[in-house]
């Protein structure tokens, strides 16, 4: 999957254009042999002045990036740095695919191709901050602003060569390493998503930080599919591609930071959480949009929809830093995905009841049914007009939808359109009714669901700023919810490992639990055994 085979060739030919001018600008006057040799010249200096600090230098390379990037703060992001002399931890290229591992369209493919080199570009123009942060340098070396802006010219100057990248996919070839750092992310329940880099010096660490973030925006690109996630992480994320999208990506993420840059936002999560909503478009917009931008031509209905997304995360920014979350709700701008379901609803009820197919009022209740979710709305009106699903069943697919929608993974097909037969109808309606049955004995199973709804049912009231929960007497079916009121605490009534406690206390008596919305306060109250306790497992009585 090459940029060529995606793009046009007027794109590619403009991002090679790019690519020309700045080899000039990044290299001067120097060749590419010469850029090279130093390139390593300046690594082993830098190596030997850093080495002395590089305790100082990983501290100051998360505070930077902290800085520069709040939305890591805002989404409680770790961050692991390490200077070292040995990159560890790089796995080679994996080019052989399994005979059995599904093909996924180009399109898909394509789309995570991009992601990646948006991804690299942005990680790379990061890096550049430390220019940011002189002062602070400079306490340890005159000389090491200089040498670090020399470093990263040289090194990733060559990238908008042809045959540098030649070289590059040759030396990958035969197993050699080729760049000075890594990252990776991990993520679990408890603490988040915690970013891991380790680069030889200072600058590189900061482009692999930045890498991290950018690899966590990029999950919003994959499908709900975890298998076709592994897929195309499978047939994309190779080691062998890096170097072109190096090369290109720096170009396609200054577009995206210019187009944020016009409209006056002076928050950087605003540019990051757009991103998150670009990568979330149907890969035909979004390979569209992102031609459009290399070259300065967005439609006006792009223009609108980038103008709308951003003005709606600034203001859910606002809600969320200053509390005032109601004020904004029916203000909102609506996005491109909004205007693209009235315009596929609008074409759906010309299709249908415009020529007595089916009749409005059906129509309605469809819309309502599926909540005005396009694709639901198209495959419903189809089986209602096949005479396939009941005009008098409609309302039941509001929750078929819901649950569906939740765990999708557990059904026999996973997109709607599958189930085309009144058998494979019948199929959907006995899963969604037995996960139906499953939620409403263990609420804890539904997925996807705000707390305050899930356990609306335990929910008694609240008490100077606290949210209180009753698990009744006896109940020790609620053992999964007593896990997830009681997730982050140290409580043995929500190990998720023992539910022996937990069938003694409630076998007991009622478990109260407080929980301070926005923070991580809780507290567990017993009444029979006198146990009041803190999230630390601590008594407070």
């Amino acid at each position: 999957m090459e940029y060529k085979d995606f793009f046009s060739k007027d794109t590619v030919r403009v991002l090679k254009d790019k690519s020309a001018d700045n080899l000039k600008m990044m290299l001067g006057d120097k060749s590419i042999l010469q850029s090279m040799m130093h390139s390593r010249e300046l690594l082993k200096s830098i190596m030997t002045i850093e080495r002395p600090y590089r305790t100082q230098l990983e501290k100051l390379a998360v505070y930077i990036v902290t800085k520069m990037y709040p939305i890591i703060s805002d989404n409680n992001i770790q961050i692991q740095a390490k200077i070292t002399d040995q990159i560890t931890g790089l796995s080679g290229d994996n080019e052989e695919e399994s005979d059995n591992a599904p093909q996924l369209t180009d399109l898909n493919n394509s789309k995570r191709r991009i992601i990646n080199s948006i991804t690299q570009g942005g990680s790379l123009r990061g890096s550049f901050a430390f220019y940011l942060f002189n002062d602070n340098l400079n306490k340890i070396n005159s000389t090491l602003v200089t040498q670090y802006g020399d470093l990263l010219k040289n090194s990733y100057g060559i990238y908008d060569d042809d045959n540098t990248i030649a070289m590059m996919l040759a030396m990958l070839a035969n197993n050699q390493q080729t760049n000075g750092g890594m990252s990776h992310t991990e993520y679990n329940e408890e603490s988040g998503f915690i970013i891991k880099a380790q680069a030889l010096c200072f600058p590189i660490l900061l482009q692999e930080i930045i890498k991290g973030l950018y690899e966590i925006i990029s999950l919003e690109g994959f499908t709900s599919d975890l298998e076709t996630n592994k897929t195309i992480a499978k047939q994309v994320d190779k080691i062998s591609n890096e170097p072109e999208d190096i090369r290109y990506g720096k170009y396609i993420y200054d577009g995206i930071n210019k187009l944020y840059i016009s409209f006056q936002y002076d928050d950087p999560r605003v540019r990051e959480y757009f991103l998150t909503e670009l990568y979330k478009l149907p890969n035909n917009e979004f390979i569209e949009f992102i031609e459009n931008m290399i070259h300065e031509k967005l439609t006006s209905t792009q223009q609108l929809w980038a103008k709308n997304a951003m003005r709606d995360i600034h203001t859910d920014l606002k809600q969320d830093d200053t509390g005032l979350d109601e004020i904004y709700e029916n203000t909102k701008p609506k996005t491109l995905k909004q205007l693209l379901t009235e315009v596929s609803l609008d074409l759906l009820k010309t299709q249908f009841v415009d020529t007595g197919k089916i009749s409005d009022s059906e129509f309605t209740e469809i819309v309502d049914a599926t909540g005005g979710k396009s694709a639901y709305a198209t495959w419903l009106t189809k089986m209602v007009a096949d005479k396939t699903i009941l005009p008098e069943d409609l309302y039941k697919y509001n929750s078929y939808f819901k649950i569906f929608d939740r765990r999708k993974r557990e059904y026999p097909f996973q997109d709607i359109n599958q189930y085309k037969t009144s058998q494979d109808i019948s199929q959907f309606i006995s899963k969604s009714a037995e996960l139906a049955d499953k939620e409403k004995s263990d609420p804890a199973q539904q997925k996807g669901v705000a707390r305050s709804d899930k356990y609306q049912e335990f929910y008694i009231g609240s008490v100077d700023g606290f949210d209180v929960y009753e698990l009744p007497k006896g109940r020790t079916d609620l053992y999964g919810v007593s896990c997830e009121l009681g997730s982050g605490t140290e409580w043995c009534t929500a190990t998720g490992k023992t539910r022996r406690h937990f069938d003694s206390y409630i076998s007991d008596g009622p478990l109260f639990i407080f929980i301070k919305p926005g923070s991580d306060e809780k507290y567990q109250f017993s009444y029979e055994t006198a146990n009041f306790m803190d999230k630390n497992d601590s008594s407070v009585m």
